[in-house]
């Protein structure tokens, strides 16, 4: 028996991990499901407390695989106009500050690819910038008719470690920008599997087209 429990033990150490912590309180109700098992005769049986908490994070990891179609596809959009600019106007300035007042995209080059600019922070002293765009045009029609919010974040390289940034090469200029992601989360309740998928399907059809019209 003392050989059974110890390997019993080591099961529940292997499960919780080096640093996770024990609920004793469910272990009981394991023991207590064990016995109520046993007495129906039982042999196998999954409550149904652990069939939702499944079904409710594959949920959550299709809607995260639909967001995050729709999150590369802006920052492509994001990366592609600066190259643009760039190629344009030579070089880009972004500065943080009170002071800062600078606009990196032209009107232009902002309604080509459906976003505005609209700020930028920097949490950090020396540290990478969060720069802030809003969706225009056909794209945010899209938002707007799936009502998710068309506010975008993504965040900006720091290769000064200064409060300001200039991008000088073009290689910079589309590949400085990471961890892009819309105003719409996989943990929110708010919109189910199918409503998701619905937004990312239109986005990418958007997408495609207007890929097809810069060749």
């Amino acid at each position: 028996m003392t050989a059974e429990f110890e390997k019993l033990n080591k099961k529940i150490k292997k499960h919780i991990g080096e640093y996770g912590r024990g609920d004793e309180k469910l272990f009981n109700f394991g023991v207590e499901l064990g016995r109520l098992l046993e007495k129906n005769k039982i042999k196998e049986h999954r409550l149904d407390f652990f069939i939702e908490q499944e079904n409710n994070e594959n949920q959550t990891e299709a809607k995260r695989e639909r967001i995050n179609s729709v999150n590369k596809i802006i920052g492509n959009l994001i990366g592609w106009a600066h190259k643009e600019q760039f190629n344009k106007s030579g070089s880009i300035h972004y500065e943080t500050g009170w002071r800062s007042s600078n606009k990196p995209l032209s009107d232009e080059i902002e309604n080509k690819y459906n976003i505005n600019y609209t700020r930028i922070n920097q949490n950090n002293v020396g540290g990478d910038f969060d720069v802030y765009f809003k969706v225009n045009g056909k794209l945010k029609d899209i938002f707007d008719k799936h009502k998710v919010g068309i506010e975008v974040e993504t965040t900006l390289s720091n290769s000064s470690g200064e409060e300001d940034e200039y991008i000088t090469n073009e290689d910079d200029a589309e590949n400085s920008f990471y961890s892009t992601h819309i105003s719409l989360y996989a943990h929110q309740d708010n919109k189910s599997v199918s409503e998701v998928d619905a937004f990312a399907t239109d986005v990418e059809k958007f997408y495609t087209i207007f890929c097809l019209k810069l060749t």
